[in-house]
């Protein structure tokens, strides 16, 4: 029996309890009823809401921990409270946080504070870009709003043709978390609200959504190639700045 059925017997049972203590009082039983009825609309009302939302919390509290305890070994000292959102696997900490609205967890290794995992619907998404966590943990936000492409208004692209404006630069040996972050800034700054949906941070590659419409990209030489997975035509260079 869920929380919510039980808050709903304990505000109907009070109900009855009024109504039947009135009626020990000399009320006649019009006023009896009539006071069952007002005090089980109230409470049966109230005490089934406080029910509904703890069977969320433990709800949502138990996919966070099938989901950890399903993607990593040995886990204990899980905890889900407020001010501690951690566990420990395979003798590692773990801290992470969830988002409720898009169903995001995202879990973040404890001395580094980058992201270890993203798990969307406790599914794994492959080669998530880990970015440095914020004390509000909002900096990673699997959901944006509002995307709108830029594509046409941008003066200093064209379909097809290398973004020509700035000077070549030599190929990065290395692929680092400092042309990680490049990557992913001009991507923002040509697809306003990209979300990032894939990061291979070894090939430099991946995918994001903008607008309903799915995009891979590929750095090579300094350069980005975007395309539009739906139009094989629709593909876009950008030059990286250093």
């Amino acid at each position: 029996m869920n929380n919510t059925t039980i808050g709903i017997l304990i505000g109907l049972g009070f109900a009855v309890f009024v109504g039947f203590d009135l009626l020990l009082h000399d009320y006649d039983f019009i006023s009896g009823i009539c006071a069952f009825l007002i005090v089980g609309a109230i409470f049966c009302s109230l005490l089934g809401l406080i029910g509904y939302w703890i069977d969320d919390d433990e709800k949502v509290n138990n996919t966070i921990k099938t989901t950890i305890n399903t993607n990593y070994s040995n886990v204990v000292n899980f905890h889900n409270g407020v001010a501690n959102q951690s566990f420990v696997s395979d003798g590692l900490k773990y801290t992470f946080d969830y988002d409720e609205e898009t169903k995001t967890l995202t879990v973040f290794t404890d001395t580094s504070s980058s992201v270890d995992a993203v798990f969307i619907n406790g599914i794994k998404q492959n080669n998530s870009v880990k970015k440095e966590k914020t004390s509000d943990n909002t900096k990673w936000n699997v959901k944006k709003k509002d995307c709108v492409s830029y594509k046409t208004d941008d003066t200093n692209k064209t379909d097809d043709k290398v973004d020509t404006d700035n000077e070549a630069s030599t190929t990065a040996a290395v692929a680092d978390t400092d042309l990680q972050q490049k990557i992913q800034n001009k991507i923002q700054s040509k697809y306003n609200g990209a979300v990032m949906t894939s990061f291979d941070t070894i090939n430099l590659s991946g995918t994001f959504s903008c607008d309903d419409i799915q995009y891979s990209f590929t750095s090579k030489d300094n350069m980005l190639e975007v395309s539009n997975i739906n139009d094989i035509d629709d593909v876009t260079y950008y030059k990286i700045s250093n």
